[in-house]
């Protein structure tokens, strides 16, 4: 099975290694709870002040999470397991629900609609095939809007988002079948349809609020982690923002469009849209903005 989303390269190795000795008998695994490390709680980064407070723990065990436009919810997921499904969850009360994929399949990378209602979100069936769906929250009804056939060596992680207007989803896909063949980003109608092309050479693709400036990540030559993040304004000129002193991920648009957030190496960085400069503000797996002043970080 391939495996991908947005773990490190050198995580997953480390995962294949370890799942290959243990398949082969070299390794023997001892199930006992009291000796796994504790689950690492999310929390919130105040930027203005520095402080830090750890999310309920019913949010605890996302990979990821995305904080829904009103800042009440977050729909969080995890990978990379047999059973990986979104949850979405108040930030205070809690009451999580999962979304479940049917039986074989698993769910990833989702993303708020920006009136808060929606959810586009990734089945992965571990194998060949991705889909994204829209879903409506209110109503569990869901319509499938793209799929995506790939080899054992595709990347899989799509990374959609919504357009401002919400009519369109963008996203994130290799050319061929190998990393090697590089990455570009696509756009779909809500409806479904025939993709567009957007912007060549570049992954983890977000809409600023003006709906035609869109940020992206530069992709390494022969990987999907990126070596810097570029603005592409609507006429397709691209500048870039920043060149990472380590690999770039998990990139996030502050809602008033002024910073984005991301990943590099360990250490979570944020950049000045408009100046260019970046500042690293804390430590973590994965960054999420809650509001313009606030970040949700999953510890590494």
């Amino acid at each position: 099975t391939a495996t991908g989303g947005h773990l490190r390269p050198e995580t997953i190795d480390a995962l294949e290694s370890f799942r290959a000795e243990i398949l082969d008998g070299t390794t023997v695994v001892d199930p006992t709870p009291s000796e796994l490390p504790p689950p690492q709680r999310p929390f919130l980064l105040d930027l203005a002040t520095g402080g830090r407070t750890p999310l309920p723990d019913g949010l605890i065990g996302g990979i990821d999470d995305w904080v829904s436009p009103d800042e009440s919810r977050i729909a969080f997921g995890k990978c990379c397991s047999d059973d990986d499904a979104i949850t979405v969850a108040g930030i205070a009360d809690i009451d999580a629900r999962a979304l479940r994929p049917p039986g074989g399949n698993n769910q990833y990378a989702a993303a708020w609609s920006p009136d808060g209602t929606r959810l586009v979100y990734q089945e992965h069936d571990g194998a060949a095939l991705s889909k994204l769906f829209v879903e409506d929250l209110a109503t569990g009804e869901k319509s499938q809007i793209l799929d995506v056939h790939l080899t054992d060596d595709s990347w899989w992680w799509l990374a959609p988002s919504f357009s401002p207007n919400g009519q369109q989803v963008i996203y994130q896909r290799q050319r061929a079948s190998s990393v090697n063949e590089g990455f570009d980003v696509w756009s779909v109608s809500v409806a479904g349809g025939t993709p567009r092309l957007v912007v060549p050479d570049a992954t983890s693709p977000m809409y600023f609020p003006d709906g035609g400036t869109i940020a992206v990540v530069d992709p390494a030559p022969s990987d999907v982690y990126g070596l810097g993040i570029s603005i592409v304004a609507a006429d397709g000129s691209r500048r870039g923002l920043v060149t990472a002193e380590e690999a770039v991920w998990t990139p996030s648009l502050s809602p008033d469009g002024k910073r984005i957030a991301y990943v590099g190496g360990s250490s979570i960085r944020i950049v000045d849209v408009a100046t260019g400069e970046s500042t690293v503000v804390a430590d973590g797996l994965t960054v999420e903005w809650l509001g313009d002043d606030r970040l949700v970080i999953v510890p590494g």
